[in-house]
């Protein structure tokens, strides 16, 4: 997993290989229940309340709930998507003032699961911001990558152990 800023530019990379097919990447990534589940951690933040009207115009957003009590939102709206490959949506966060910049998610079959991409932009030159959202996008990106162990289907190898007293 990498995500790294480009302050100059007003850009943030990241990208990580999932073991999951193209298909469940995106599901996780536009389904309200799941996102739910994965984005966030008990120590940082949890989220709740995701829209996700997943047509070129619908809205995206959710409630982000600090381990502090803080409560911030983010909001936005679809560009585009083609199912599984691609999501792009603008995102407007409460402690931006809602400054709205750009989220692209790239996603590609690779031969252990999928390779996804996210490039954030619309940064300020030399803004601090997109430093920060490269840590943030490194945080989401490996609870994403939790998520799916979590989920990952079990071996028959693995089913057999457990009958196994």
């Amino acid at each position: 997993m990498k995500s790294v800023a480009d302050p100059k530019a007003g850009v943030v990379r990241a990208e990580i290989e999932l073991r999951a097919s193209p298909s469940e990447v995106f599901e996780a990534l536009t389904d309200p229940a799941q996102l739910e589940v994965w984005w966030g951690s008990d120590n940082y933040y949890r989220t709740k309340d995701w829209i996700s009207e997943l047509w070129v115009g619908g809205k995206r957003g959710g409630i982000a709930i600090g381990a502090d009590g803080k409560i911030a939102t983010v909001r936005g709206e679809y560009r585009a998507i083609e199912r599984p490959s691609l999501i792009e949506f603008t995102w407007e966060a409460s402690w931006d003032d809602f400054a709205s910049t750009l989220v692209r998610a790239e996603i590609y079959p690779i031969p252990t699961g999928t390779l996804l991409k996210v490039i954030h932009s619309g940064f300020l030159p030399d803004s601090k911001a997109s430093e920060g959202y490269a840590q943030g996008w490194g945080a989401v990106l490996n609870w994403l990558t939790k998520f799916f162990l979590r989920s990952a289907p079990r071996t028959q190898q693995n089913q057999n152990e457990d009958n196994v007293l």
